[in-house]
């Protein structure tokens, strides 16, 4: 499949598609992040996704659009974790067979959302395991001894483009620390009372960064996703 730049009919079209499976994400306001950042802030709470992440989007919208002899064959995913999520979750809603490798270090919550007898889930805190992956390098290898195994499994590789599109209509970049991003975490945390994972607050950690020039403008932080381990919020918190 050759890939390209989305066009305004296609995104309507993938809302078409998804609308059906997936609820409107709720906007909400927080005085707490208000008078933190100096202006009006309202955060869009993609954690109360079904998988607790924006990227259940783009399972539902690639399965959806898979054949009949496609969907037969069923579908593989390396992911850290919040887009083997989006499979699995498209995978069980559209009667698809799903296999999802994910990293050795994986996070046990979003390993967890995955499961079910339909999902196989491989790769899971085990050195031995022939479909584990250590790093983004190692993911691409891993969909294609995978596929070696069971051709026919249907695979996507769309980073890139994302990429692209971002770099292309984007008017600028803000880059945080990783300190900076946890406590943007333990801030976003207390001030919506909502499970945050560390990239859903990068959002606020940027607007920290550039609060000066927010100043009378309306802000929206898009929390993505709130797939945090105990032991992360147990670290992340202990910084507050």
């Amino acid at each position: 499949m050759e890939w390209r730049v989305p066009t305004l009919a296609d995104v309507l079209d993938a809302r078409r598609r998804i609308s059906p499976h997936l609820r409107p994400t709720p906007l909400f306001g927080y005085a707490s992040l208000d008078e933190l950042l100096g202006t009006e802030v309202f955060v869009k709470h993609e954690n109360h996704q079904p998988v607790g992440a924006f990227k259940v989007r783009g399972g539902v919208n690639l399965i959806a659009q898979l054949s009949a002899e496609e969907r037969e064959r069923g579908v593989i995913a390396a992911s850290t974790g919040n887009h083997g999520q989006s499979i699995a979750y498209a995978a069980r809603r559209f009667g698809v067979p799903a296999t999802i490798c994910v990293p050795e270090q994986a996070n046990p919550v979003k390993v967890a959302k995955a499961i079910s007898p339909a999902i196989k889930i491989i790769g899971v805190q085990s050195e031995a395991a022939p479909a584990a992956f250590r790093s983004w390098q190692e993911r691409r290898l891993v969909v294609d001894r995978m596929r070696t195994v069971a051709e026919g499994l249907a695979t996507r590789t769309a980073f890139e483009l994302p990429q692209q599109i971002l770099w292309q209509w984007l008017d600028d970049f803000v880059l945080v620390s990783d300190d900076e991003i946890l406590r943007a975490q333990a801030l976003m945390i207390e001030a919506t009372r909502n499970l945050v994972e560390a990239a859903g607050a990068a959002p606020l950690a940027a607007g920290l960064r550039v609060r000066e020039g927010l100043a009378g403008k309306r802000v929206a932080l898009i929390l993505t996703g709130g797939n945090v381990s105990r032991a992360q919020l147990l670290e992340v918190l202990g910084r507050v």
